[in-house]
């Protein structure tokens, strides 16, 4: 069979064929993209969606940046004008690689001073693993991978064609991994406007007895950092996809706070949930999404639900881990202390609930799901008379 190729002349099949394209009976199999993580900056960088450190501090609220900003759909992450400084965007989320499928980082960047003394870092990561492009003082971008805290592979990439860094480009990388697989970075070829592979990590074979990225479950980021200038990253939109992948596995968790008599009559802070920074001492990439609280109570009361990504709003608490995990923690009644006054506490939902009347409180955005990331705190607080019992139950699906 003859097919019509780029150029309007007839060859061969342009498509690689891959023995596991066709099933046990010789069907070809059809893959459809998911996207598991996208993102603009039309009019901010929203907290929702987007954490921004300065010097490795992250900020409690985002738009208090002096480095990080939007300005007519683009943002813009400076590092800093003082030697050392570093500044990041990462999404809150971070969408986890699924066996047996592609994975592909998208994004747009413009590199302005690509000469300018500092590194800018853009791709999937955090500072135990990796995959990104590194843009170096000499102009030249480096295809990078990291494990367990540390560079396993940096390598210049050619670009086999003209291109301008300091204007907008898209930029690509895509992953087989299975722990073992190639990476492959890609570059938008201003000559053709196609996307083109402009370098590969071929892999396959190579490994011993580790994978090449320890964690493949990694948000999007941007890193700027300052060698000796302010190096600014400038982006309009990201996204992460699998490749023939589908919705995402979840477990179902729950944690239950019990009392048999409340302590005051005031808003009082009753159960709080803390996804941690930190599981078993790397960085937590494994998500939670909020799905029902349930609450209880031998008299009427009046139930308030809040979020915060402050933890010293519970400065004094001690935290429980759950089922073992400390990338998930608990506290409640008597272990739990919070800064009922703070600021930094935002209110998501209050609702009076009859006496003896079990109350049901479920995500009311039904088309999107509440997901809870790393640095993120649950708290639920009750009114009621003194002396009362009180049950809360918090419901939950954990990305494992």
């Amino acid at each position: 069979m003859t097919y019509i190729v780029d150029d309007g002349s007839s060859g061969e099949s342009p498509w690689d064929k891959n023995d596991t394209s066709f099933d046990a009976w010789g069907r070809p199999k059809a893959y459809i993209d998911k996207s598991l993580f996208h993102g603009i900056f039309t009019y901010d960088i929203p907290y929702e969606l987007f954490r921004i450190a300065e010097d490795g501090s992250y900020l409690l609220d985002n738009s208090t940046s002096t480095r990080v900003a939007t300005n007519n759909g683009i943002a813009s992450i400076s590092s800093g004008a003082i030697l050392g400084n570093e500044s990041l965007l990462k999404s809150k989320r971070s969408p986890r690689y699924q066996p047996n499928r592609g994975h592909l980082y998208s994004t747009a960047v413009f590199l302005e001073n690509p000469t300018d003394n500092g590194f800018r870092d853009f791709g999937m990561f955090t500072i135990d693993n990796g995959v990104y492009f590194r843009l170096k003082n000499d102009g030249k971008l480096y295809a990078r991978i990291d494990s367990l805290g540390a560079n396993q592979y940096e390598q210049e990439i050619i670009i086999p064609f003209t291109i301008d860094l300091s204007k907008g480009n898209i930029f690509d990388i895509q992953m087989q991994w299975r722990g073992v697989g190639n990476f492959s970075w890609f570059i938008g070829n201003p000559a053709t406007g196609k996307v083109t592979k402009v370098h590969t990590a071929n892999l396959l074979g190579t490994l011993d007895g580790k994978a090449s990225i320890s964690n493949p479950a990694l948000p999007c980021c941007y890193r700027s950092i300052n060698n000796g200038d302010n190096v600014t990253i400038k982006t309009s939109c990201v996204d992460i996809t699998s490749e023939g992948g589908q919705a995402e596995n979840y477990v179902y968790g729950s944690i239950i706070g019990t009392v048999a008599s409340l302590p005051s009559s005031s808003n009082v802070e009753f159960l709080a949930v803390k996804i941690s920074e930190t599981f078993n001492g790397e960085i937590n990439t494994r998500d939670v999404i909020l799905d029902r609280i349930t609450t209880s109570c031998d008299n009427e009361s009046v139930i308030t639900v809040y979020s915060t990504n402050d933890p010293s709003v519970f400065a004094g608490t001690t935290w429980n881990d759950y089922r073992g995990r400390d990338n998930i923690q608990y506290a409640y009644a008597y272990d739990l202390y919070a800064n009922m006054t703070s600021t930094s506490l935002f209110p998501l939902i209050t609702t009076r609930v009859e006496q003896d009347f079990k109350n049901e409180i479920i995500n009311p955005s039904r088309m999107n799901s509440f997901y809870l990331s790393a640095g993120d705190f649950i708290l639920i607080a009750v009114k009621a008379s003194t002396e009362n019992s009180f049950t809360s139950t918090l419901e939950f699906s954990e990305e494992v």
